[in-house]
């Protein structure tokens, strides 16, 4: 099938019609000037930071100033540092160790032969395998780690190693002899790289700050502000909200040569394809054992593992799993428990509690909750978005700060977790209104009436969502260009909020079309490749790794992925449920009341109550919104009247939604267009409590 890229851009990329005084400032600045086109004994690798600088002729970055800037990533590996200079190029890298504490377990890695060496950070789940067919044509190791792997693939089989990792991964390998350097991103983009030119230095790392301390520029890309307003979209195709700084594109790699960097697409759209059982049920076999696998191979690891789960179908599915994997004896399994972790909202509509205990009462196992604190929960933005570097869909990030901290407090390093699986089967309510409207053009009017009980039976009045019928959201689908009118109607309502500069041009990123695809096909390639997922990751591999915590996500295995987007639409809403194929894969394994439970409850943050509480608003008021300045493209008179009209009538969840979006963009621009990150600690709320 042929699928064309969906970085979605070139549209959005267009210059803005008007600008306003602050528009102005940043929009006429092009892109031209800045986008130049573990080891262990037992083979568990060592997740980190890398940064990297291949220099250019007379360039000036000395390594002290290099090594200092590697230490803005110390969270991400706080157990070494270590800095390697070869020439040109400056290889730095951040250990995070999982079982090896020696010396022997230290990055830049060498290979044998000492012509090659490599900064990495990830892990390639299948290095068992790989290094058994290695060392059958012919290649020794003087080690058992994954990443001793990457590098001997490398040399038996040049850039196309990569099309043989399942796995994520970012890493920078360079060719001592050839002097030229190879940098390679996962098919998906789990993990980072950032890169930026700096006068005549190429820089590349696993996070933005360093970059940005080593000379990057701090001008906003306004296309990315733009599609952060509308749809929360921060990390699709190869740029990010800086202008200068850019990502290696997932399923990207660079060759670096003489100083110039070519990049290449390793993985495409089209790769998702594949040919599936004809049956249904063979279908929900294959699924199965593909699930059950990608959790087996994320289980490899000699240190404690951690689940954490909500009550919804695909955190729990991975639990399931790991059950039934070590019940039948297999070695990933067998030997410890999978320690489980839960945010507990005590008192609210979203609180998950109960289905998790039960859940995990059902296996024998006990689940630990987490408590949020509420009425400090907005002094966690900052650090939240220090982190975090780009804003996410709303302030729910302060969540993920608390919780990954107090899993790490339990000594845990490597956690599982059910991200990804709504991208690709269809989890959210918009979906399902695709599938509808899908199904209606199609012809398949029972299917689409089935496809509108599930919407019916999703809404969740704990987030302010009201009952619909079912007759109701099949005849609403069925309206010619009801897709286009919600649209238009979501970005009105953004507009009329009043509360971002008017010359903003504020739309939605546009769909490709795929002739192959359905409609519905089209919009889960979409928010896979360009609206949320790519978010979605960044996210939590940074709130994790704020914490020295390792993320592992089954449902991004490369072989689930390519299942999931290859069966037909019927398999992911169909029989009264979303998610049809996953509930029937883990039928037996868990619970009914959660694998028939269709309400739909994100692994979120309780907002509407952070936002009705007095000393969180007191924050907001003097903190946020009186720091609001003329260079931000807000409306800081609306944004206040808004704050405080909806304060005292009580905001809905979309108005939180939208309020969350303007506070996060102030405390990011502060952090990394005003360059706060630099005194990071002077709003910090982690800083207060240590």
């Amino acid at each position: 099938m042929a699928v064309p890229r969906t970085a979605g851009t070139q549209a959005a990329r267009a210059p803005l019609r008007t600008h306003s005084r602050a528009i102005r400032r940043y929009a006429c600045r092009g892109r031209a000037a800045t986008h130049g086109r573990d080891q262990s004994r037992r083979g568990l690798p060592i997740v980190c930071g890398i940064l990297v600088a291949v220099r250019g002729a007379a360039a000036g970055l000395g390594r002290e100033r290099f090594a200092a800037a590697l230490k803005l990533l110390r969270h991400r590996g706080p157990d070494a540092l270590n800095v390697l200079e070869l020439g040109p190029v400056l290889l730095g890298h951040t250990r995070l160790s999982i079982i090896d504490l020696s010396d022997a377990a230290q990055q830049p890695l060498y290979d044998i032969s000492r012509r090659y060496v490599i900064v990495y950070n990830g892990e390639v789940y299948n290095f068992v395998e790989l290094k058994a067919e290695l060392e059958r044509l012919g290649h020794s190791f003087a080690s058992h780690s994954d990443t001793e792997v990457v590098v001997e693939a490398y040399k038996a089989w040049g850039e196309r190693c990569v099309e043989r990792f399942n796995g994520m991964f970012a890493f920078f390998l360079y060719d001592t002899v050839r002097r030229r350097g190879f940098a390679a991103r996962d098919r998906f983009g789990v993990k980072p790289l950032y890169w930026a030119k700096v006068g005549g230095d190429f820089l590349f790392g696993s996070e933005v700050k360093p970059l940005l301390e080593l000379g990057a520029g701090r001008e906003p890309d306004l296309t990315y502000v733009q599609s952060f307003i509308v749809e929360a979209a921060t990390d699709y195709g190869d740029g990010t909200m800086l202008q200068a700084i850019r990502q290696l594109e997932a399923g990207g790699y660079v060759i670096v040569e003489d100083g110039k960097p070519t990049f290449h697409r390793w993985w495409r759209p089209a790769n998702l394809f594949v040919q599936v059982p004809a049956a249904y049920e063979q279908r929900v076999e294959r699924y199965r054992e593909l699930l059950f696998d990608a959790v087996r191979l994320r289980l490899r690891s000699d240190v404690q593992n951690a689940v954490t789960l909500s009550g919804g179908m695909d955190s729990t599915s991975v639990y399931a799993g790991y059950q039934r994997l070590r019940a039948t004896g297999v070695p990933e399994a067998s030997g410890r428990d999978l320690h489980a972790y839960t945010i507990r909202h005590a008192g609210s509509a979203i609180d998950e509690t109960p289905d998790v205990e039960m859940l995990t009462r059902n296996f024998g196992q006990q689940c630990r909750h987490v408590d949020v604190d509420r009425g400090g929960a907005m002094r966690w933005l900052w650090d939240s978005l220090y982190y975090l570097e780009f804003p996410a869909w709303n302030i729910s990030s302060i969540t993920y700060l608390q919780i990954y901290r107090a899993i790490q407090r339990d000594g845990i390093r490597v956690l599982l977790e059910g991200h990804g699986n709504d991208e690709i089967l269809g989890g959210y309510h918009y979906h399902i209104n695709l599938a509808i409207e899908s199904l209606i053009r199609r012809g398949q009017w029972s299917a689409a009436y089935d496809a509108a009980r599930t919407f019916a039976a999703m809404r969740n009045a704990g987030v302010g969502q009201r009952p619909i019928p079912p007759l109701v959201a099949l005849l609403y689908n069925a309206v010619p260009g009801v897709r286009r009118l919600r649209q238009r109607r979501l970005v009105a309502d953004v507009n009329g909020a009043g509360l971002w500069d008017p010359a903003l041009r504020l739309e939605h990123l546009p769909v490709p079309e795929v002739p192959e695809c359905t409609l519905f096909g089209e919009h889960l390639l979409h928010a896979f490749h360009t609206t949320i997922l790519p978010t979605v990751l960044r996210v939590f591999d940074r709130a994790t790794m704020a914490s020295s915590v390792e993320m592992r996500a089954p449902f991004m295995d490369y072989r689930l992925v390519q299942f999931g987007f290859s069966i037909p639409d019927t398999d992911k809403v169909g029989g009264g449920f979303q998610k049809r194929i996953l509930r029937d894969a883990v039928a037996g394994f868990l619970p009914e009341r959660i694998r028939t439970n269709r309400r739909k409850t994100a692994f979120s943050g309780d907002m509407l109550t952070w936002l009705r509480d007095p000393t969180n608003r007191t924050y907001i008021s003097s903190e946020l919104l009186a720091k609001v300045h003329s260079g931000m493209p807000l409306n800081a008179t609306a944004l206040r009247r808004y704050f405080e009209r909806q304060s005292a009538v009580g905001f809905t969840w979309e108005e939180a939604v939208r309020f969350s979006r303007a506070i996060s963009l102030v405390v990011w621009w502060r952090l990394f267009v005003d360059r706060e990150y630099r005194d990071f600690t002077a709003h910090s709320a982690l800083a207060a409590a240590s």
